[in-house]
């Protein structure tokens, strides 16, 4: 699902399309305020496959009838958004991702940290890929596919040669926007590269770019 891919645009707005239409069909009105996420992608799928009376009184043709009209939705929908040139549909223009400090509404704090990346910035990924990066199919709204959540952190350790580990966190290592290292993984971490996560000392001594040294106050 890579955010520059078409194919991934048009199969992610489908696969909106077709959750809002089985959860129209599957939860009854009174239950939504109970249930307000999507359906379980496993029941979805199952349905599809085998589909049942919970689809009406001839399941396999409404089925299909929901296939083809959730179909021809997000194409429409890719137009209006897009453009009507479907080579130039992105994933990543739709499935953005903005990445606000938690205490963001303190007008004073979120002086002090600006947003990494900027405003937005376009992602790939879904709920369902290794490098998962959701949003709410059910959500309302002129940005209904922005990043509401994902894998911040990733770690794969070689345990036979420990420096062949890698990892990757975002937006950066430090947490200080004085800091290069505020949002320097951030580019990394949309591309899905994995960073090389040493632990040999030699390997981190050649590796070392700055050192920060400690030292206790001493009370007089």
């Amino acid at each position: 699902m890579e955010a520059d891919s078409p194919a991934a645009a048009l199969y992610e707005i489908w696969w909106t399309r077709l959750e809002r239409a089985l959860y129209a069909v599957l939860i009854p009105p009174h239950l939504r305020e109970l249930l307000p996420g999507p359906i379980n992608a496993t029941v979805q799928l199952g349905l599809l496959r085998t589909p049942d009376t919970r689809l009406g009184p001839v399941p396999a043709t409404a089925r299909d009838t929901m296939l083809v009209e959730t179909l021809r939705a997000a194409m429409a929908e890719l137009r209006q958004r897009l453009g009507p040139d479907m080579a130039a549909w992105r994933w990543g223009t739709l499935h953005t991702i903005t990445l606000d400090h938690p205490l963001a509404d303190i007008p004073a704090i979120k002086a002090q940290f600006p947003q990494p990346g900027g405003h937005q910035t376009g992602t790939g990924g879904d709920s369902y890929t290794v490098m998962a990066r959701w949003y709410n199919p059910l959500a309302k709204g002129p940005d209904p596919y922005r990043t509401t959540g994902g894998a911040s952190y990733l770690m794969v350790c070689d345990v036979g040669a420990w420096d062949n580990s890698v990892f990757l966190n975002f937006p950066g290592q430090a947490g200080d926007p004085r800091s290069p290292h505020y949002a320097d993984f951030l580019p990394a971490w949309l591309k899905g590269q994995m960073q090389p996560l040493l632990f040999s000392t030699s390997r981190v001594k050649a590796a070392t770019i700055s050192r920060t040294t400690l030292k206790p106050i001493k009370k007089s």
